[in-house]
């Protein structure tokens, strides 16, 4: 049985996708939802997959995540390392040294700055891509 709406009219999608973009970023919930999506049970290796999929099957999504990040790395909140590790369950730890030692603020703030790069290059270069508007 096919479930009505299947599939999505176009100029429904696209007015979705202009509403997400004009939505003011909240955070610091969008930014904990992120983590928890790429990185709660997963490596850095992993979330780089899980990104790289939701790219291909919803880019939107990714740019508003995005938005959320900038929005933070412009601000950094002080509880940052809490938000992180307690909010998205995720721990960074210098492992080079003994016993290791878990990241400091200025760390993580240096980790998610390369990741906001990283990510970025995947979701330009979809967007970029000949064919990837439809």
């Amino acid at each position: 049985m096919v479930e009505q709406g299947w599939p999505p009219d176009p100029d429904s999608v696209a007015e979705e996708i202009v509403a997400q973009a004009r939505r003011p970023v909240v955070l610091p919930g969008c930014f904990v939802e992120w983590v928890r999506s790429y990185w709660m049970d997963s490596s850095d290796e992993e979330a780089l997959r899980l990104w790289e999929e939701q790219v291909r099957v919803g880019f939107w999504h990714c740019a508003q995540d995005l938005r959320c990040l900038d929005a933070l790395l412009a601000d950094p909140p002080e509880d940052l390392v809490e938000l992180i590790r307690d909010g998205g369950g995720y721990v960074l730890y210098h492992r080079n040294v003994t016993p290791w030692r878990e990241y400091s603020r200025e760390d993580y703030l240096a980790w998610l700055r390369r990741i906001r790069e990283e990510f970025g290059r995947i979701l330009d270069a979809r967007v970029r891509a000949p064919g990837s508007a439809g």
